[in-house]
């Protein structure tokens, strides 16, 4: 029973269904033993389980597969989601809350993250299987299940309160400065543990769901994707180009546009990874609730490309 169930967890992990890896907590399954079952299974599972559709045969599951989220080419013109949500950001209440401590956000980064809002709207709209979708999951994973926001079960609704989430918790991280560097008191220094950013989280939380890698590989496949103008913060420079060779640190910090999307996956997946969430320190004004949900109604009426 206990190999089934870490088999189960371990497809899980890879599709990110919470019904699947709550059942395996709830067993006592920890993700370590689902290592073991992909260790023991044959050599080509890896593989397989991306790319066949019983792939999970080979763990005894059979007629189960995870959705592909393999790169695609961006469209040959990138849709203006700036030119979209900037209206309505400045008309919300949402971009003059007095956040605690930090005070009102840097307008730059309110309409930043409104329009990578538009943008995982529309990822969502094409295969709503990613992670900052998906309904409520256990709670020492998923920030909203910590913070007992329910979500309706729909993408939509998982999303406007993702987004929500995380508004506050790059506030309370950075005060919205996605020009942050490493806290210069902490010892986490090397590229692989030093938290940058807006959001101030570090590689080593990737392995923690293949969301988070997918669109690590994505945005350096198609850096164009980055969108570093939707973020000029007031008074800093320039982010002039983006280099998809550069290390972590410093890719997380020219492409805003991923730093958000991967804080919105990461707050879902691994919320243990921020003290911010931990602590429930980030706030989560309604407002801003309104604001994305106002959003979402104008990019459906818009479109995607």
């Amino acid at each position: 029973m206990k190999k089934a169930l870490a088999s189960l967890a371990l497809y899980a992990s890879w599709c990110g269904n919470y019904d699947i890896l709550a059942y395996a907590e709830n067993n006592d399954v920890e993700l370590t033993e689902t290592t073991q079952a992909l260790d023991s299974a044959p050599a080509s599972t890896e593989e397989n389980l991306s790319d066949t559709p019983n792939a999970l045969d080979v763990l005894g599951i059979p007629g189960l597969s995870p959705s592909s989220k393999t790169p695609k080419a961006p469209a040959k013109s990138k849709p203006d989601y700036k030119k979209l949500v900037e209206p309505i950001v400045h008309a919300s209440p949402c971009s003059k809350h007095d956040y605690r401590d930090r005070g009102v956000a840097p307008t730059s980064y309110s309409i930043g993250l409104a329009a990578t809002f538009a943008h995982s709207y529309c990822r969502l709209k094409k295969n709503p299987n990613w992670a900052m979708g998906k309904k409520n999951g256990p709670p020492r994973r998923d920030g909203l299940t910590h913070y007992e926001v329910t979500t309706s079960g729909e993408w939509q609704d998982a999303l406007v309160k993702t987004y929500t989430l995380i508004t506050g918790m790059g506030m309370r991280e950075s005060s919205g400065d996605i020009h942050a560097g490493r806290d210069l008191s902490a010892n986490n220094t090397s590229d692989e543990t030093a938290e940058t950013g807006a959001f101030q989280f570090s590689k080593d939380s990737m392995p923690a769901h293949p969301d988070l890698k997918d669109l690590y590989t994505e945005y350096r496949t198609y850096p164009d994707l980055c969108s570093p103008e939707d973020w000029q913060f007031e008074g800093k420079p320039k982010i002039a180009k983006v280099n998809p060779n550069a290390k972590f640190t410093d890719f997380t910090r020219q492409c805003p546009r991923f730093s958000a999307e991967y804080a919105a996956t990461a707050a879902r997946t691994v919320r243990e990874h921020f003290g911010t969430l931990n602590r429930k320190e980030a706030e989560m004004p309604e407002s801003c609730h309104h604001m994305y949900s106002e959003i979402a109604q104008a990019v459906e009426k818009a479109g995607c490309e």
